[in-house]
């Protein structure tokens, strides 16, 4: 399945010359506990099938758990034909965002700058190691439940869990995740029992009406237990739906990507998308502006009135319903320049119950959580400090 790729790579060094391509090969050094040793075999051998395909390694990086030894290292440099100091170990780290440092430490940056014949100032991680600094000394721990149809498969959220512990990095907080599939929360009973030990609820994006009532249910109980909330994208469509149906009272509230044929349709298509048979061509896609309503808990957040975040959807907030929702509280907190497009809507005093349509997971970074999921997070630690296992809500459902 590879083959092309390597093909192609292989063009690439050809075209391009050696001295503006550098090859990095990662290879996995396995451990054998009976013997006490690391293998070079499977380093070697992969090394040798490249180069038979036309590609030579110029550095190769090693995967292993524990340092391998000098020895091994060498007798990989000799049989693969790679300089000594082009052999790099990338062992495991007690967190992600301390390999950065750990190849600088083992040279990775100077022999590639050597490879492609770069001059380079020397290297400055000084904010990476403040990052790594505030990662080890995190006090508090909050735990989020992320209420979603595809939490068998963890890495569907990957870009969720990252911005919540980049977030986390930021309010001197460790963030654990409980992972709750919304088919299972079947009523608030069930809400109560599988995130009442939640300070915090985050509904993120998906596809597809499996599972979308147990998100609303979802919403309604962190809506009527004041626990901190946030819908992105699929999980803001979730929010209108939800009080919509117990607050505005239509029982029936939906989407038309669910109900199309719904008389309540809080959540649907523009009438401009309306009868495009190809429906790629009526997604938003990429980076779009947003005006901030002034005196919202998300213009507190950016600490701006203009952003421009990424979007990926199709289905919008129905203007049809945009005065009533606003008669019955709820606050438009965010929208497109010409206030056509609702962006993102909010519950007025609460510290935090936001719904985006728009996906700031695509923004955040290690060293620069999103606004969004900073205040987030700082919202679940104010509603974890102010209650007490005893003033929890499951306490009161059970």
């Amino acid at each position: 399945e590879s083959q092309p790729f390597l093909e192609a790579i292989r063009q690439v060094g050809l075209e391009q010359g050696p001295e503006n391509c550098c090859y990095i090969h990662v290879v996995l050094v396995p451990y054998i506990s009976g013997s006490d040793e690391y293998k070079s075999k499977p380093a070697q051998h992969s090394c040798k099938e490249l180069q038979g395909m036309g590609i030579a390694p110029n550095i190769i990086v090693l995967r292993a758990d524990g340092p391998v030894g000098n020895d091994i290292k060498r007798k990989i440099s000799m049989f693969c034909n790679v300089r000594p100091d082009c052999v790099i170990e990338n062992l495991t780290m007690p967190s992600l965002y301390e390999c950065p440092l750990m190849l600088e430490t083992a040279g990775l940056t100077n022999v590639v700058a050597r490879q492609l014949h770069l001059q380079t100032p020397p290297t400055d991680l000084t904010e990476w190691k403040e990052l790594i600094s505030r990662i080890a000394t995190r006090s508090k721990t909050c735990t989020i439940a992320l209420v979603g149809k595809y939490v068998k498969l963890h890495d569907a959220y990957l870009s969720v869990m990252e911005s919540l512990y980049h977030a986390g990095f930021e309010n001197e907080s460790k963030v654990n995740i409980k992972w709750v599939d919304s088919e299972h929360l079947v009523d608030q009973n069930c809400c109560a029992e599988e995130l009442g030990d939640a300070d915090g609820i985050i509904v993120p994006g998906g596809f597809g009406d499996r599972g979308i009532e147990g998100m609303i249910q979802a919403a309604q109980y962190a809506r009527e237990n004041h626990v901190p909330y946030f819908g992105i994208c699929l999980g803001m469509q979730i929010m209108v739906m939800e009080y919509a149906r117990n607050v505005l009272g239509y029982a029936d509230a939906n989407s038309s990507e669910f109900t199309p044929e719904g008389h309540h349709n809080v959540i649907d298509l523009m009438p401009d998308q309306q009868g495009v048979e190809t429906k790629g061509g009526t997604m938003r896609l990429g980076k779009y502006p947003c005006t901030i309503t002034p005196g919202t808990r998300m213009a507190e957040c950016y600490g701006t009135l203009n952003i421009d975040e990424r979007h990926r959807h199709r289905y919008e907030f129905n203007n049809e319903f945009r005065a009533e929702f606003e008669e019955k509280g709820l606050v438009i907190a965010g929208t497109s320049p010409d206030g056509r497009l609702v962006e993102a809507v909010e519950i007025p005093g609460r510290d935090f119950h936001l719904g985006a349509q728009f996906h700031p997971e695509f923004k955040s970074r290690p060293n620069r959580a999103h606004p969004l999921f900073k205040g987030f997070i700082a919202a679940a630690l104010k509603y974890q400090s102010e209650h007490t296992p005893t003033d929890h809500p499951m306490s009161l459902g059970e």
